[in-house]
C-alpha cells in the first residue's frame, strides 16, 4: 500500500514539474494568462517589435476591453510579427483581411502584425484594436458568418 502511495506522489511531482516547465517555456516564447486560459504564441521579428511590446498590448486589451480580451484569447493562438504574406501564390485575395495594422488569414487563428510598427506610424492602441477586430473576424469565420 505504501508503495502505491509513494508512486502516486512521485507521479504527481513529475506532472507538476513538467507542467511548470511547459508553462515557463510558453511564458518565455509567448503570452500566458492562466486565469483566463489564454495562451498565445508570439513570433518576434529580429529587428522589430519586441515580444514584450506585444505582451503589453495584450495586457492593455485585458484592462481596457475585457470582452475583447476574452475574444482574443479564444480566437487567436499565434501572433506573428511579420509583413502580411500577400505575395504568397497559394493565398487568394479573398482569404486575407489586411491593413497597415496587420492582417488575419481566414481559416486560421493567426494574426500578422507589422514589424517595427512605431516606425511606420502605427500606435499600440491601433494594434490593440486590430487584434480585437481580427479575433472577431476569426470567430465569424469559424461560426460560418459570411461577409
Amino acid at each position: 500500500m505504501k508503495r502505491i502511495i509513494f508512486r502516486g506522489i512521485w507521479l504527481i511531482v513529475i506532472v507538476l514539474v513538467c507542467g511548470g516547465a511547459w508553462l515557463g517555456w510558453r511564458a518565455m516564447t509567448g503570452y500566458v494568462d492562466i486565469g483566463h486560459r489564454c495562451v498565445i504564441d508570439i513570433s518576434g521579428s529580429i529587428a522589430g517589435t519586441s515580444d514584450d511590446e506585444i505582451r503589453s498590448i495584450l495586457k492593455k486589451i485585458k484592462s481596457n476591453d475585457p470582452a475583447g480580451y476574452v475574444l482574443v484569447c479564444e480566437q487567436i493562438d499565434h501572433i506573428r510579427q511579420a509583413h502580411c504574406p500577400v505575395f504568397d501564390e497559394t493565398l487568394s485575395v479573398n482569404t486575407m483581411q489586411w491593413s497597415s495594422t496587420g492582417c488575419y488569414l481566414r481559416g486560421s487563428h493567426m494574426v500578422y502584425l507589422p514589424p517595427q510598427h512605431s516606425s511606420i506610424g502605427v500606435s499600440a492602441q491601433s494594434l490593440a484594436a486590430a487584434l480585437v477586430y481580427y479575433a472577431g473576424e476569426s470567430r465569424d469565420f469559424w461560426q460560418g458568418v459570411s461577409k
